[in-house]
């Protein structure tokens, strides 16, 4: 299995140094996108690139941590404002992306 490249970053977030638990956090991870670009529309509209899209990456990060430490029912709360945020910078890419689309 394909490890994803934030796993380090998650590992360096809950100061996991073993490796026995690779692929629970890779896992997680992808779960956590998974919601991340479900909750903010990017799932069906375009991908988040994690390596520049640094606000998407850390809300996915810390989605894995408030799971990770079984808190995940405080995340959305906790960080809505940023949710919100991102929400609106989804929605402006994808309104972007159309006009270019119009002929």
């Amino acid at each position: 299995m394909a490890l994803d490249p934030l796993l380090n970053d998650l590992k360096e977030k809950l100061r996991i140094t073993w490796t026995d638990e690779d692929d629970a956090l890779d896992k997680l991870l992808k779960k956590s996108k998974h919601y991340i670009e479900g909750i903010t529309g990017a799932r069906n509209a375009l991908a988040f690139d994690y390596s520049v899209d640094l606000t998407a990456a850390e809300l996915v990060l810390e989605h894995s941590r408030y799971v990770y430490n079984n808190a995940g029912d405080e995340f959305q709360q906790n960080y809505h404002a940023d949710l919100v945020r991102l929400q609106i910078q989804v929605a402006i890419k994808v309104g972007v992306t159309n006009e270019a689309d119009t002929p």
